[in-house]
């Protein structure tokens, strides 16, 4: 028996799908194919791909063909952006399977403040999404900043990289060391000679 979050995912999903033909294209030639979705911390979601490209809530079954596994960390990738969230999901299995979704997160969109309207109104779907859109800039100013701070100790005191101009010197430092050496080596082999 599937549990209601499943089933509310397939509905949700599909009514994606019913209106994006291109999306039921793609998923068509893994009719019949399971996928979980590990979340971590969290249940897992098992769905099957069907005959029309839909999916539907599946049984688990011991070897799924493609296994998603959504860490701690995807929420927070998943704030930074779609190609943030899609490096942090761990996958295994089916590749054709996995593109093929990779393409329906990066491709299909989901007017989910409408579903949400749905169920809470209007005013309180629009706050959330405003809240929820507050939280995605800072969370990418964060992410930018932290960037960028360590990139700035890192060629700072720190050392860890160097600037254009260092490291021009340390090449040309080098050069002249390996030059010296095959000079030095020249000179043994003659000695030795």
């Amino acid at each position: 028996m599937s549990s209601l979050l499943e089933q509310r995912f397939c509905a949700v999903l599909n009514r994606l799908l019913a209106v994006e033909s291109w999306a039921r294209e793609r998923l068509r030639p893994h009719a019949g194919c399971t996928v979980q979705f590990e979340l971590s911390p969290g249940p897992s979601l098992w769905l099957r791909v069907g005959e029309e490209g839909f999916v539907e809530a599946a049984l688990p079954v011991t070897e799924p063909d493609l296994r998603l596994r959504l860490g701690p960390g995807a929420f927070v990738a998943f704030l930074r952006g779609e190609e943030h969230f899609l490096r942090s999901v761990e996958r295994s299995g089916s590749e054709a399977l996995a593109l093929a979704i990779a393409q329906l997160v990066r491709h299909l969109r989901w007017d989910w403040e409408e579903e949400l309207a749905g169920l809470v109104g209007d005013p309180a779907a629009h706050a959330f999404a405003q809240a929820l859109r507050r939280l995605q800039a800072e969370v990418r100013d964060a992410a930018a900043r932290a960037t960028a701070s360590l990139a700035e100790h890192a060629a700072g005191d720190g050392q860890l990289i160097l600037g254009r101009p260092e490291f021009e010197r340390l090449r040309e430092s080098v050069g002249r060391l390996r030059e010296g050496l095959e000079r030095l080596e020249k000179r043994i082999e003659r000695l030795e000679g």
